[in-house]
């Protein structure tokens, strides 16, 4: 049993790693700058990264941050080249330290789905922390930089119509979406 824990909890850490080593869509934003003033409803909603198109390994990672400090993370990856295809989701628990200008997260339920593979699940309470840097334009906020797998990962921010273009699965998109309204 504490193979299999260790297995899933490497499996979803090699996957965010593998999208913060790739070449992400980062939020420049011209006329952007940080904001001054961080709160939590600044994070509330969808945010999204994803690898450039012309990246062998497609990603995609949906953060949804909810009210209360609860959020979900839904990653795909697509390795074109070996053909295969893998799913994350995980459930955790957020904060944030106004002063310090700092995120905290903490990691309660994760899953992992590969092609060919068993879905491994684990509840593997991770806490990360880390810089935040809150990106607006005008007193529109468009982007964060948020702490994921102890790496700063550029998010932009997504509204539903903008999630069902992305995620073509609408299965998926509907279950993010259900989760957000929960």
């Amino acid at each position: 049993m504490k193979k299999v824990k260790y297995g899933i909890l490497l499996a979803f850490s090699l996957l965010l790693s593998a999208c913060s080593l790739l070449e992400t869509t980062t939020p420049v934003v011209e006329g952007g700058h940080l904001k001054e003033q961080v709160k939590d409803a600044d994070l509330y909603g969808l945010w999204a990264a994803s690898s450039m198109d012309d990246d062998p390994m497609e990603f995609l990672l949906v953060k949804v941050m909810f009210p209360g400090n609860k959020g979900l993370d839904w990653l795909y990856i697509n390795d074109t080249k070996a053909k295969e295809e893998t799913e994350g989701v995980q459930h955790f628990t957020w904060k944030v330290d106004s002063k310090a200008k700092t995120y905290t997260q903490t990691i309660t339920e994760r899953t992992v789905r590969e092609t060919g593979k068993k879905e491994l699940k684990e509840k593997p309470n991770v806490v990360e922390t880390g810089p935040l840097e809150i990106i607006q334009i005008d007193d529109e906020i468009v982007a964060v930089k948020l702490v994921g797998d102890n790496r700063q990962i550029p998010y932009i921010r997504m509204d539903e119509e903008m999630l069902r273009d992305f995620i073509t699965d609408k299965a998926v998109a509907d279950y993010i979406l259900a989760n957000m309204k929960k």
